[in-house]
């Protein structure tokens, strides 16, 4: 079994900024969040893997959410558990 680590620094994103696991006590509509590079397989990997969107409802247990990345498909009211996502916290 491998685990992902609670907070992800990435090389390019600046220090002010940073992607932390999503949990369903951390995360609230219009938060911006991201699904994980290996959250999916296969066609629906490469669909929803590393897109950026907005959370619009949590709803039993599901996080509700639509891209903001502008790459298609366009994500619409799309369902991911929370295991699945990493959120973008501010640092200041």
């Amino acid at each position: 079994m491998t685990t992902t680590p609670a907070a992800v620094i990435q090389p390019n994103a600046p220090i002010s900024e940073l992607w932390v696991q999503v949990h369903t006590g951390n995360i609230k509509v219009g938060d911006v969040v991201r699904v994980k590079n290996n959250a999916y397989s296969g066609s629906t990997g490469s669909i929803h893997n590393g897109r950026l969107c907005e959370v619009v409802e949590i709803c039993n247990g599901d996080v509700i959410v639509k891209s903001i990345d502008n790459a298609l498909p366009e994500l619409t009211a799309t369902h991911h558990p929370s295991y699945n996502l990493e959120k973008l916290v501010s640092l200041l």
